[in-house]
């Protein structure tokens, strides 16, 4: 399952890269990647970079929140 807002956009291949990622892996609850935040005319804006984590997230994710809602996909 993939998040996207009215007012967010992802890349084309967006699901393409994220997809793979879950075959031969059960264990894999929520992939997720990085974003970037634009502007009203579709210009990057300056941020910080994410630090991208990876096996069991929860801890770090109760502190940094470092998942944005449409950089993430699912497993159902």
């Amino acid at each position: 399952m993939a998040f996207l807002d009215a007012d967010d956009v992802c890349l084309p291949d967006k699901l393409a890269w994220q997809m793979p990622l879950f075959e031969n892996r059960p264990q894999v609850g929520v992939i997720y990647s990085d974003r970037e935040n634009t502007d009203h005319l579709g210009q990057p804006l300056p941020q910080e970079q994410t630090h991208l984590h990876h096996g069991r997230v929860s801890g770090p994710l109760l502190i940094e929140n470092f998942v944005s809602f449409p950089a993430a996909v699912a497993h159902t």
